[in-house]
């Protein structure tokens, strides 16, 4: 632990978290995202069951983009459940809140999170545990 952070977290405030998401977040690339995520439901599916999430549990999703993940989280935690997800990106968080709301998923909370304050979220959220 260093200053009450772990090496990770630590070493993450460090990193410059400040650049810019390369491929941009207007319609089209969303767009993309959401295709993206639609080629690969089945293996985030997958993914999701080999690593233990079920009904009722808490689950995080850093960067969260368009929600595709995110809503899948909620699908498998189900109502009694609940899904933290933040990306640093305003415009995609919307897309993301109106298309979980859209679908019925009201166990998701979407925030704007810069990555410094994602790194707080985080500790946070663990705590909570």
């Amino acid at each position: 632990m260093i200053g009450g952070c772990s090496p990770t977290l630590h070493r993450c405030q460090a990193m410059n978290l400040t650049s810019v998401y390369a491929l941009g977040h207007r319609d089209r690339e969303i767009d993309r995202l959401q295709f993206q995520s639609r080629i690969i439901e089945p293996v985030t599916r997958r993914l999701i069951r080999e690593c233990g999430i079920g009904p009722g549990m808490r689950v995080l999703d850093i960067g969260c983009g368009a929600g595709d993940a995110s809503m899948l989280l909620a699908e498998t935690v189900g109502e009694t459940g609940r899904v933290v997800a933040f990306d640093r990106e305003a415009r995609v968080i919307e897309t993301a809140k109106a298309r979980a709301l859209a679908a019925g998923y009201r166990q998701i909370e979407f925030v704007v999170a810069l990555a410094p304050v994602a790194v707080k979220l985080q500790i946070l959220f663990l705590k909570t545990f």
